[in-house]
């Protein structure tokens, strides 16, 4: 993204900044902090409930998202990436993996007592709503790191 007459340590500063103030999770580190290569890499996350009955009583889980967040700074530029997208149902048992991030809205994973087309439900459901917090992160991402932002690394 393009950031007319903004210099890198600024820039460096508010993706540091951003992401600090983005999560606060003891989970969600910054690992690289590297000032002059403007570069700064961590891993993050957010939670989704996925509400479901079951025999007739209102019930629900949680999905725990968790990815790497990684900034690039340049004078009057940056570039993010978000990869390593992975995801978890909290359980009793600790966590069980609910199945690889995708769009395709299905998933391999089977839950006992649970049909497949259940199971491709809640993935849909859960894909929906990540893919709305994803966007609401990177909307306070580019807000953070300029106001007249233009694709253009």
């Amino acid at each position: 993204m393009k950031v007319d007459s903004v210099a890198k340590e600024t820039l460096y500063i508010r993706s540091r900044d951003w992401f600090n103030s983005t999560f606060k999770d003891s989970k969600e580190v910054l690992q690289i902090q590297d000032k002059e290569a403007g570069e700064i890499s961590g891993k993050a996350g957010f939670k989704i409930y996925i509400p479901h009955k079951s025999l007739g009583v209102e019930n629900g889980f949680w999905l725990i998202y968790s990815f790497k967040v990684t900034f690039w700074t340049k004078d009057g530029r940056y570039k993010y990436e978000i990869t390593d997208i992975d995801n978890y149902a909290a359980s009793a048992d600790g966590v069980i993996p609910f199945g690889i991030y995708t769009s395709s809205g299905h998933t391999d994973v089977k839950y006992p007592m649970t049909s497949k087309k259940k199971m491709d439900e809640y993935f849909a459901a859960a894909s929906e709503k990540a893919n709305n917090e994803v966007k609401v992160i990177i909307t306070g991402l580019k807000s953070s790191m300029a106001k007249n932002a233009t694709p253009d690394f």
